[in-house]
């Protein structure tokens, strides 16, 4: 597989799981300091960074390889994010932190009317964090 594209290419992450490569580092245990993204991130990535041993960048895998590769597609080149919630597909722990960022910050709205109304919001956007064993006390 021949390599015609730039050396810094922006991907869109499709599904929640992608690993991206970071940066070498000779000092660490391990070679690269890599990550997960969420559906939704875009991304700048270093085509070096994803050549393999052959000379080949998974960054020029098509639709159908992907699906062969990963069972599904993981991203698109360039910025398709429009539309996407970050992270909305990942049922481990993407849309919980968000929750939690969303209340930390509603609970700092000073004014008790706004404050219910933010935490209303919140509990009509992220229905999963509801739980059962939370009880309300007015004073």
């Amino acid at each position: 597989m021949t390599t015609k594209t730039p050396e810094r290419v922006t991907i869109t992450v499709l599904a929640t799981g992608l690993t991206l490569p970071g940066p070498s580092n000779p000092n660490a245990y391990f070679a690269t300091s890599g990550r997960t993204a969420l559906r939704g991130e875009v991304v700048e990535v270093e085509r070096s960074e994803t050549v393999n041993r052959n000379g080949d960048s998974w960054l020029d895998l098509t639709e159908e390889q992907q699906e062969a590769r990963w069972g599904k597609q993981m991203f698109v080149l360039g910025d398709h994010s429009e539309g996407i919630e970050l992270g909305d597909d990942d049922e481990y722990g993407a849309r919980y932190y968000q929750w939690l960022k969303a209340t930390e910050e509603a609970r700092k709205i000073s004014d008790p009317a706004e404050r219910s109304a933010a935490l209303r919001e919140i509990k009509a956007k992220y229905p999963e964090q509801n739980r059962s064993s939370q009880t309300s006390t007015e004073y």
